[in-house]
């Protein structure tokens, strides 16, 4: 992983693009165009494709998504906030967990890495929730990266691929997951599944 300054406005484009968004679903992108952020830009656009899909999926007649943020001297905070039908509290407590999911599509633990991937780049994210009137993700960035911020990217890009695989032992059945030949072409399919929402197929 890279860390690469990108207009914030951008990644959320970029990430829009791999979305199918239904008539019914309104986006509402209101991160300002002059707006930057040193990022890795891949596990970035891929956070913001789970929270904005999973914005889209909560909402089951008309509503919106959308994405505002807020900035300081040292912090940005990008939040995604969707007018569907929250979050119970019985799954809240596991919402960063794989694997925890009511998704009819989709292999179900792209919050647990969507954790990660922030975490690696000493962020956070949560959410404030009410069931039956919608929910928000944060997520909150450093401005200015540090030295430790770059060795936890350079850490986590095996990380979460192991985890990963570790994770879901059972989807990719393997005796020795994170350690047999085919664990990277295993990952290479799920992120494939992940990004189309499609079901993982091995």
């Amino acid at each position: 992983m890279e860390l690469q300054e990108k207009s914030l406005q951008t990644l959320i484009i970029e990430a829009l693009d791999f979305i199918n968004i239904p008539e019914k679903v309104k986006i509402l992108n209101n991160i300002p165009e002059e707006l930057q952020v040193k990022v890795d830009p891949e596990g970035i656009t891929r956070v913001f494709i789970n929270l904005i899909r999973n914005g889209i999926e909560a909402i089951q007649t008309e509503g919106s998504v959308s994405i505002n943020c807020k900035n300081t001297q040292n912090t940005v905070e990008i939040s995604f906030t969707n007018t569907g039908i929250g979050i119970s509290g019985n799954t809240l407590p596991k919402i960063f967990s794989p694997i925890a999911t009511n998704k009819e599509h989709g292999v179900g633990f792209g919050l647990a890495i969507c954790k990660r991937i922030i975490e690696a780049h000493a962020g956070t994210i949560s959410i404030e929730t009410e069931e039956g009137n919608g929910t928000t993700f944060i997520v909150t960035l450093s401005v200015k990266p540090t030295s430790q911020t770059v060795n936890g990217l350079e850490k986590a890009n095996l990380t979460v691929m192991e985890k990963a695989i570790h994770d879901c032992v059972g989807l990719f059945n393997c005796s020795e997951p994170g350690k047999c030949n085919d664990y990277r072409k295993c990952l290479k399919k799920y992120l494939i599944a992940e990004t189309r929402n499609e079901n993982l197929k091995l």
